[in-house]
């Protein structure tokens, strides 16, 4: 990867969140569902706890596309999208504060790993969560009255296990949230007397050898992290000594979660020794400052170890030969007999406290002073044992005194000291070595570390009454090495120690009021911290954000603020605001600024005429705009973008069902067919979408029409034509979606086809079905078949072979065009090289008649048919062969259809008799190759009377 993009590129990486639909930014109106596809797999909708719906499209061009549905009464939310370790993140501005303080998971907003583990609404799954409150008998009662169903009582975290059905996740959220009290640091809460709210993660099974055979060792695994915190539960309970744990968490945390929680109160001296393969209480990426990362750390007694079998059966031996040690004693023997010293240990019943020497951090600035740790020395033996000390490996480690003689049933302390002078930064590790008579008996772990040069950056915040803010945050990036850390505080100051370098910095003061909540955005290109320094959020110091254009009544129906920032090493930082207007948006501009273009600040927004009852019916027009502004945050943050510096495109959305409401880019509705004038600003991609719905657009579309890049030039005036038949299957020229596609993967091969598109060649569609199936033969056998169209993933044997793919789907017969689509291709394929994806090659024959905005050719005559072939992007294939068209009148009977042209492009002839109501067409289509395909379409068009 580079280490400089231009900007240019960081034009696209950012205009991904713009792009109309599927757009990474805009949100739709409030309500609205996702579009159901029952032809095929739906796109990725995934509800909320809050109830809001996203869609995110990671192929859309910077992997960032996004789509909001904010929930009823919600409906001037705004959301903020950010990309973290590659996973996109969307987090409503209510959610922002609770999130910060550690209140809310953030787990529950990472889209990108909620969609990955089958939570997509189109699973119909109900999200498993975690409510956590004075004690569990109050978590449950809580989470109870926001509507859901208590599974498991989790008495160590005062929680609850429960079930959320999606369908409620508004009234749960409206629940919880609705007049919240601060805490008694002053940081939000949740209401209703709940703590928090987490996301019930799957836990990972983790295998770790067979169980001792002994009731001194027992072993609890789990689905999920619930049901984990459960099993350590009944561990603790039933008094189990020695627990091997077969499972760890498999979505880390931003900090400190419930499993970590779990272990602080049940591994303790009087409690189970938890043994475990991985760390069940692993952290993600980013590192964390503030109220949320004051969280109990692991318990005294939890032992992480690669060989969990062999330490359960030598903790075991040392139970049985020292009853009364406690479960932090068997840790301190495990440590210590890591190495091989086992029969020392039980011969000498050593042990220490702490079971591992953490020095801490020696600061940069404190590196002359060294630092030192005590290490106490526990001999449960019947006789006094002297003890030689030393310390292995870690440069500057030392210890004092050199020798101690520990008495019988006591203890005796040393010393561990660090030699600032000696050790170099990072972490420095090393064993206290205690032997006896020359031989090791015990080995006790010690580390510290050691700063890089850093340095205290103060952060205080301000609200915008003029308060010390509680609801805030900040993110500071490291611009020349993969780290982040988060920073809040409720009192207003926070102080984060950093290492000397150049920093991005992203905050938010956000402040509640009765008229309306404020949002002030507050991002600094450059950050350099070479000293001790102070920043300060000042939230009145941000400034309304917006574009105004010509038209005097267009007000805002979807909008944007992007702050995009590529690193030096090619990592593209950055986040975003999104809602249906900027009210309650403030942006203060920056005191710094890049110089080649490594930050870029965009403004984006879809208007349009308001119709006075909330939405955009009927509106004669829509403009698709946004203004840049390289290197910096700058001072004026409203500009103006008159018609002239734009493009002029006539959409006209033609009637495909009679009846039917046609809506624009998520935005615009009326019935169809329909015409608007848009405007957009040029040299930019644009997509688009049309959905057409029985009613106002409330629920699931009945069609959802998608386009590819669209790009036009300052001063131009185009047609573009929507919803316009032959409708077909179709394979879009550089579509950015994957799910449109037909690969093979080893001996997996996955299809996911659009078998209604309309005329457009850069265009895929989904449509509702009433029936449909998918059959995949191999050498004329059956491998496997489904009830989806076009769709399925199969998996066949492993070598060369000839492939038959067949799908039929029927919809409803008052549709204009397209009642029935049947296709199947004819194609050979053998198992790619290993860990490649190849693409197969399938083609689809498209026809474009100069159809009305009805659906209608004119009767009589010969009408011309353009046709032409398009290959699924990517495959190889060969040059066309044959092609033949026929067309029929009752769906029946075929006539061959004369053809003039050549090659991929042609036109077929196809007489209109008096009285012809429909046409249906028929094509075949052979490669050089061989590969071919069959397609029908019922009713490819009507005819006028």
């Amino acid at each position: 990867m580079s280490r400089r993009r231009t900007r240019s590129t960081i034009l696209a990486v950012a205009l991904a969140a713009l792009l109309p639909v599927p757009p990474l930014v805009l949100t739709g109106p409030a309500g609205a569902q996702a579009p159901a596809a029952p032809a095929g797999p739906a796109e990725p909708w995934l509800t909320l706890v809050t109830g809001d719906r996203v869609l995110i499209r990671p192929d859309a061009p910077a992997n960032q596309s996004l789509v909001v549905r904010p929930a009823a009464g919600r409906e001037k939310t705004l959301f903020h999208r950010y990309v973290q370790a590659g996973e996109v993140h969307v987090v409503p501005a209510d959610a922002r504060p609770l999130v910060a303080a550690g209140v809310v998971d953030a787990r529950l907003f990472n889209v990108s790993r909620l969609l990955d583990l089958g939570y997509a609404d189109r699973a119909d799954r109900d999200l498993p969560l975690i409510v956590t409150a004075a004690d569990h008998t109050r978590a449950g009662t809580v989470a109870k009255a926001g509507g859901a169903t208590v599974e498991t009582a989790l008495t160590s975290v005062d929680g609850a296990g429960v079930r959320l059905d999606r369908a409620r996740a508004g009234q749960f959220w409206s629940r919880l949230v609705t007049a919240p009290a601060a805490r008694a640091d002053g940081a939000p809460a949740l209401a209703g007397g709940a703590t928090g709210i987490w996301f019930d993660a799957p836990v990972e099974t983790k295998a770790t050898g067979p169980t001792v055979g002994t009731s001194a060792v027992s072993r609890v695994t789990a689905g999920s992290e619930s049901r984990l915190i459960d099993a350590l539960e009944g561990a603790a309970a039933r008094r189990d000594r020695i627990v091997q744990v077969d499972a760890a968490v498999s979505v880390p945390t931003n900090g400190p979660g419930l499993v970590r929680s779990a272990l602080a109160d049940l591994g303790t001296s009087t409690g189970p020794l938890f043994l475990t393969a991985d760390d069940p209480a692993a952290s993600g990426p980013v590192a964390t400052a503030g109220p949320a990362a004051r969280r109990a750390d692991a318990g005294t007694a939890v032992l992480v170890t690669p060989d969990v079998a062999t330490a359960a059966r030598t903790a075991d031996r040392f139970a049985r030969s020292y009853p009364r040690w406690t479960a932090t004693d068997l840790r301190s023997a495990l440590l210590g007999s890591a190495a091989g010293s086992a029969e020392q240990t039980l011969r000498y019943g050593l042990t220490t406290a702490p079971a591992s020497v953490d020095v801490g951090v020696l600061r940069w600035d404190a590196r002359k002073a060294g630092a030192r740790s005590t290490v106490t020395y526990r001999n449960a033996a019947t006789a006094p044992v002297t003890i030689d000390l030393a310390v292995a490996g870690g440069t500057g480690l030392a210890v004092a005194p050199r020798q101690l003689t520990v008495p019988a049933g006591g203890t005796t302390s040393a010393t561990v000291t660090v030699d600032g002078a000696k050790v170099s930064p990072g972490r420095v590790t090393g064993s206290l070595v205690a032997s006896v008579a020359g031989t090791p008996a015990l080995r006790t772990p010690v580390a510290v570390e050691v700063e890089a040069e850093s340095y205290d950056l103060t952060i205080t915040a301000t609200d915008h009454d003029g308060a010390p803010a509680a609801n805030w945050s900040a993110l500071l990036n490291d611009l020349d090495r993969d780290y982040a850390v988060t920073v809040t505080e409720p009192a207003g100051t926070a102080v984060v120690r950093l290492p000397r370098g150049n920093y991005y910095l992203e905050s938010h003061v956000d402040t509640a009021r009765a008229d309306g909540n404020l949002s002030t955005w507050i991002v600094e290109p450059l950050v350099v911290l070479d000293q001790n320094r102070t920043i300060s959020l000042v939230a009145t110091e941000g400034r309304p954000v917006g574009v105004t254009v010509d038209k005097s009544d267009a007000r805002y129906g979807e909008v944007a603020a992007i702050f995009a920032r590529m690193t030096n090493d090619g990592r593209y930082l950055g986040s975003d605001a999104h809602g249906p207007t900027f009210d309650g948006l403030l942006v203060r501009p920056s005191t710094s600024a890049t110089t080649g273009g490594e930050f870029t600040f965009y403004v984006a927004a879809r208007l349009a005429k308001p119709d006075g009852r909330g939405g955009f019916a009927g509106s004669p027009y829509m403009y698709h705009v946004q203004w840049i502004e390289p290197d910096r945050v700058p001072a004026d943050l409203i500009r103006h973008l008159p018609n002239s510096e734009l493009a002029s495109v006539q959409a006209r959305l033609a009637s495909a069902r009679p009846g039917r409401i046609g809506q624009k880019d998520y935005l615009v509705y009326a019935p169809l067919p329909f015409t608007i004038q848009e405007y957009y600003i040029p040299d930019t991609p644009w997509l688009a979408a049309i959905g057409t719905f029985a009613g106002e657009p409330d629920g699931n579309p009945e069609t959802m029409l998608n386009s590819a890049d669209r790009h036009f030039t300052v001063g131009t005036h185009s047609v573009e034509r929507w919803n316009v038949g032959v409708f077909g299957p179709s394979f879009p020229r550089d579509w950015p979606w994957k799910w449109t596609n037909a690969a093979r993967t080893g001996d997996r091969i996955d299809v996911e086809l659009p078998l209604f598109t309309d005329q457009g060649t850069h265009r895929e569609a989904r449509s509702a079905v009433t029936g449909a199936y998918t059959k995949l033969y191999r050498n004329g056998r059956l491998v496997g078949q489904n009830d989806l169209a076009a769709t399925g993933s199969f998996t066949v044997p492993a070598g060369s072979a000839t492939y038959r793919l067949e799908s039929r789907a029927t919809r409803s017969t008052d549709f204009a065009g397209a009642t029935s689509v049947k296709v199947a291709w004819t194609f050979c394929s053998a198992t790619p090289a290993e860990g490649s994806t190849v693409r197969l090659p399938l083609a689809a024959v498209r026809f474009a008649p100069q159809l009305d905005d009805h659906n209608r050719a004119p009767a009589g005559g010969t009408f011309a048919v353009p046709v032409s072939v398009q290959w699924q992007d990517g495959a190889t294939h060969g040059t066309t062969r044959y092609l033949s068209v026929e067309a029929s009148y009752d769906g029946r009977n075929w006539r061959q259809v004369r053809l003039t042209g050549s090659g991929d492009t042609t036109v077929a002839h196809v007489p209109h008799p008096h009285g012809v109501q429909e046409v249906s067409l028929r094509a075949r289509h052979v490669d050089s190759t061989g590969n071919m395909v069959e397609q029908t379409i019922t009713r490819a068009y009507l005819v006028r009377r």
